[in-house]
C-alpha cells in the first residue's frame, strides 16, 4: 500500500481530503489514476526455472540421431540387384506388372469411350426449324381441291406462335 492510500483509509474519502486545507492537492490520486492495478513498482524474484537453454535440446538430439540413422541405413543397405530378405518380401507383397497393364488399358478404353461421348454432346445441334413468314397460310387450303399425293397429313401439327 501506498502513502496515499494508507492517508485516504485514515483521513476518510476523497471528498474530506479536499476539504483539507493544510494537505496539498498534489498528493490526490482520482479514480481514473492507477484504480485497482498492481503496481510494478517492486522487484520480486520470480520463482519459477526454465530448463537450460542450449544446442543440445531434445529435439535436435532426437533429428540428429534420426538423421544419422537415415545415412547409415543408405550406406549399409544392400543394392538393388542383391538377393536378400527385404527384396524377396517387397517382391511378394507387390502387384505383378501384368495386372497393372491390364488396369491402365481398362483405363485407357473407359477414358477413350467418354472423351466419344463428350464429343457427341459437343458436337450436338439443334433440329433445323422451317420459319414461314404467314404460318396461317397452313390453315387456308382447301383439302379437295390438292391433286393425290401432293399433301402431308397435318393433323398432329402445332403451329408455334
Amino acid at each position: 500500500m501506498r502513502s496515499g492510500n494508507l492517508q485516504r483509509a485514515v483521513l476518510g474519502s476523497g471528498r474530506q481530503l479536499a476539504a483539507n486545507t493544510t494537505r496539498p492537492l498534489t498528493g490526490l490520486r482520482y479514480a481514473s489514476t492507477e484504480h485497482g492495478h498492481e503496481h510494478h513498482d517492486h522487484h520480486v524474484e520470480d520463482a519459477a526455472e526454465y530448463p537450460r537453454e542450449g544446442f543440445a535440446t531434445s529435439t535436435i538430439v532426437k533429428i540428429v540421431t534420426l538423421a544419422g540413422a537415415v545415412v547409415a541405413f543408405y550406406k549399409y543397405a544392400p543394392s538393388a540387384s542383391e538377393d536378400n530378405i527385404i527384396s524377396r518380401y517387397i517382391s511378394s507383397k507387390a502387384t505383378p506388372s501384368e495386372v497393372w497393364e491390364q488396369v491402365n488399358l481398362k483405363h485407357t478404353v473407359l477414358e477413350q469411350q467418354q472423351a466419344d461421348n463428350s464429343q457427341v454432346i459437343w458436337a450436338a445441334q439443334k433440329p433445323p426449324v422451317h420459319r414461314f413468314r404467314y404460318p396461317l397460310q397452313i390453315d387456308q387450303a382447301l383439302p379437295h381441291r390438292q391433286p393425290v399425293g401432293s399433301t402431308v397429313d397435318l393433323n398432329n401439327l402445332v403451329v408455334k406462335q
